[in-house]
């Protein structure tokens, strides 16, 4: 049985993913991002979704704050156990 809660905001998940190479490294060389999103469990929309130029707890943090200023407090959160 597929798991999903019943309504918004019961439970956002989040995850990162490695993103391509852009010129934004110092003369144009070209650097790693990584893409941050985070997503209702039972509306399955993308709450708040950036790609970052690093890989710290930091990014985690501002694109959780982006989704709360944008769609409330969730109940729960669910991280995977990333050094992030």
């Amino acid at each position: 049985r597929r798991f999903q809660k019943r309504h918004r905001n019961q439970l956002w998940q989040s995850d990162i993913k490695f993103g391509p190479y852009l010129p934004i490294g110092p003369n144009g060389t070209k650097k790693q991002v990584y893409l941050v999103a985070i997503i209702d469990d039972a509306a399955r929309l993308i709450l708040h979704g950036a790609f970052y130029p690093t890989l710290d707890s930091r990014i985690i943090e501002d694109a959780f704050r982006n989704a709360i200023q944008k769609y409330g407090v969730p109940e729960a959160v669910y991280f995977d156990n990333g050094k992030q």
